[in-house]
């Protein structure tokens, strides 16, 4: 079942949803790109079931793309703070383990 969110944005697809590095997105554009990184994670699999995925990605529109990709998978958002260091990432990854890991290039702590 969609998340009442994903309707919402479904009903207004030509309203600002985020403003970002002084480009204004819509709630398509929005849409568009969570559902693209959901197909990444689905990897042909029906539904994530749940699992945790981890991310690390600058604030703005890819962070909130990633996020409701992973929410349209049916995964569960493990947001990582873009400062932390590896050995806080090591202690992250132990206690829930998450699925799959996703890092902005850029910010790869490894």
């Amino acid at each position: 079942m969609p998340l009442p969110i994903f309707k919402q944005a479904q009903a207004h697809p030509e309203r600002s949803a985020i403003f970002s590095d002084e480009q204004i997105y819509s709630y398509a554009d929005l849409l568009q790109a969570a559902e693209g990184f959901a197909l990444q994670l689905l990897h042909a699999q029906a539904d994530l079931a749940e699992a945790r995925v981890a991310y690390m990605v600058n604030p703005g529109f890819d962070y909130v793309s990633t996020q409701w990709g992973i929410w349209k998978a049916g995964g569960v958002a493990v947001p990582l703070c873009i400062s932390y260091h590896c050995r806080r990432c090591n202690t992250c990854w132990k206690i829930p383990k998450p699925k799959s890991w996703w890092f902005r290039q850029s910010l790869n702590p490894f």
